[in-house]
């Protein structure tokens, strides 16, 4: 023990009634020790409770019938003084009075029950008609029929009525209808049993109108000083309103819980209590209500790897008096094994001092999300990565407010360093090559405007950054409100300006082709239809019109001319080769 417990101690045995010292460990209670009042007042009984000292309630059975674990768990649940009367010793009369003690943290760490003198003591009668005349608790004496023979003063507070006028009459007649056969058939057996604590029940408070009530009745028939039956009941209308609050908010987490498909939790963290609230989980995470409701189903089923973590983000967190929320993602595990990954969202209540006391929170499954999220990554990685492979610009333009929103190939493809955010009237229009222009803004304009027309396609030349112009093909797809009005626009820019170059060397090349094909059935037929009708003259030797001599050079010159066009030709020809090798697309012989 510390040295302030050591003082405590020493403090305890000098007060002057006979007490007894309990420690509280979380829901268990040990005996601490009795004091020497106590060893004087009891003697024999003092004896046989002292060596119990060290033991704890639940291990002894003469502690639990000393005082009952259910009075502890009030006097540490309320955390205020309460005072029971009780038999000690074979002598009746004794109010025993229960005083919880706090610690810094205003928890209630230990419970002293002090024993004052017997009432039959004379020096002590004006203290007992005190504790009776005068106390909250209503205190009677009943027949075995039930009817009272004696109330204490707090009759007229609780029932309304002064006791000499319910002398006589029927407890049981003041009970309401829906409790009266419970309570009847519980009295009864204190018959047969020393003592009897009835579950709470409503008693009529003047006309109309209940309170709640909690009573414990003790047989003292034998007893010649009371010939009856003694009952010690107590108002418990407040907690009664307070449990059903607490009921009713406990069903409105429930519904929550079910709406939302969540567990849902409430953490008393001194007492490390965990109170959970869900719908059938086997549509969740597939355990038995059971197996949920275990104190350490967290810690169990909380991923190995991901236990120490949480553990220490909690008390980091818990242990900052400046946070009031925590939220963590983590894998669980499911009834078959496999892991879920969840979301666990926290609420912290702290108390004056900053220490937390309390947290609310929500466990939710976010496999799905967290799947649909990863694949959504993969799907946008290969979109780039196809956006970054060709010459296309996709565009969102957002026709409300005309702004247009364009990826990143936008500077690559046109070399603007514009904002990303930019209008289709006010920048991309003044773009658009002048002779186009009109063109282009008289399509948008008709397809925007029609209803049934959702495709809109264009091509035009617009002009890069650096003055040069791009041959552009433009599609987009409309989308309209419910009065077929346009909204948005989406769609994409692919370049094509070196296939319309491409293209028009094509067109050249087949110009040439034609041409060298013309070359070669008129100009070269020309010469050589000369060529032979000048050798048959000479195969006749015909030479009237002209010598052999003007035969020769007339072949000579048919002959450098069909040299010409050939040359002429085969220049051609060697053109459309170095264009055709321009053309040609690249081969894994040629990289």
């Amino acid at each position: 023990m510390t040295h302030l417990t050591n003082q405590f101690l020493q403090l305890f045995q000098f007060l002057k009634d006979p007490c007894i010292l309990i420690s509280i460990q979380g829901n268990n209670y040990k005996l601490e020790a009795c004091n020497d009042s106590y060893q004087a007042a009891f003697r024999d009984c003092a004896a046989s409770v002292s060596s119990l000292v060290g033991k704890q309630w639940h291990e002894e059975s003469m502690l639990s019938a000393l005082v009952p674990v259910e009075r502890l768990h009030q006097v540490r649940d309320f955390g205020s003084q309460r005072s029971y009367e009780e038999e000690i010793g074979g002598v009746a009369g004794y109010q025993v009075e229960y005083l919880p003690i706090k610690n810094n943290e205003e928890t209630v760490s230990h419970i002293i029950i002090r024993y004052p003198q017997t009432p039959n003591d004379p020096n002590n009668q004006e203290q007992y008609q005190i504790l009776v005349q005068e106390g909250t608790e209503l205190l009677s004496i009943l027949d075995t029929q039930g009817n009272f023979k004696f109330l204490n003063q707090a009759t007229r507070k609780l029932l309304g009525n002064a006791s000499e006028d319910l002398l006589g009459t029927s407890a049981f007649e003041r009970l309401h209808p829906d409790d009266r056969s419970r309570v009847v058939k519980d009295f009864k057996r204190v018959h047969h049993s020393q003592q009897v604590k009835i579950a709470p029940f409503r008693i009529a408070v003047g006309k109309g109108s209940w309170i709640w009530i909690e009573t414990t009745v003790i047989n003292k028939l034998k007893h010649p000083a009371v010939d009856g039956i003694v009952t010690s009941s107590r108002d418990i209308t407040r907690s009664m309103a307070q449990a059903r609050e607490i009921e009713n908010l406990n069903e409105r987490y429930r519904l929550a819980a079910t709406a939302t498909q969540d567990v849902m939790y409430d953490w008393d963290i001194s007492k490390n209590q965990v109170i959970k609230f869900h719908r059938n989980l086997t549509d969740l995470l597939g355990y038995p209500v059971e197996e949920i409701e275990q104190d350490d189903f967290w810690s169990k089923q909380i991923h190995p790897s991901d236990y120490q973590n949480e553990v220490s983000k909690r008390k980091r967190t818990l242990a900052d008096p400046s946070q009031t929320f925590i939220r963590s993602e983590y894998r669980f595990k499911r009834e078959d094994g496999t892991y879920a990954k969840v979301i666990d969202r926290g609420f912290i209540l702290r108390n004056k001092m900053g220490k937390a006391v309390r947290m609310v929170g929500a466990l939710k499954d976010i496999s799905d999300i967290t799947a649909k999220e990863e694949a959504l990554k993969v799907a946008n990685k290969r979109f780039n990565m196809a956006l970054e492979a060709t010459n296309e610009m996709v565009w969102d333009w957002d026709i409300t407010s005309d702004t247009v929103l364009r990826s990143k190939t936008f500077h690559k493809i046109f070399g603007y360093n514009v904002a990303q955010h930019t209008s289709m009237e006010n920048f991309w229009l003044t773009k658009v090559v002048a002779e186009d222009k009109p063109r282009v803004q008289r399509s948008l304009t008709t397809a925007l405007r029609d209803p049934l027309k959702n495709v809109w396609k264009e091509e035009y030349r617009f002009l890069r950054a650096n003055g040069e112009v791009s041959f552009i093909v433009d599609r987009g797809f409309i989308i309209r409100d419910e009065h077929g009005k346009a909204q948005r626009m989406v769609g994409a820019v692919l370049d094509v300006s070196e296939s319309t170059r491409l293209i028009n060397k094509i067109k050249k090349q087949n110009r040439i082709l034609r041409q060298i094909a013309w070359e070669q059935s008129h100009i070269v037929r020309a010469p050589i239809a000369r060529m032979k009708s000048l050798l048959k003259f000479m195969e006749m030797e015909i030479f009237d019109e002209m010598s052999q001599e003007e035969i020769w050079q007339q072949i000579m010159a048919s002959t450098e001319e069909l040299d010409e066009i050939v040359k002429n030709i085969v220049h051609k020809t060697e053109e459309i080769q170095s264009e055709e090798e321009e053309i040609a697309e690249p081969s894994l012989l040629n990289l």
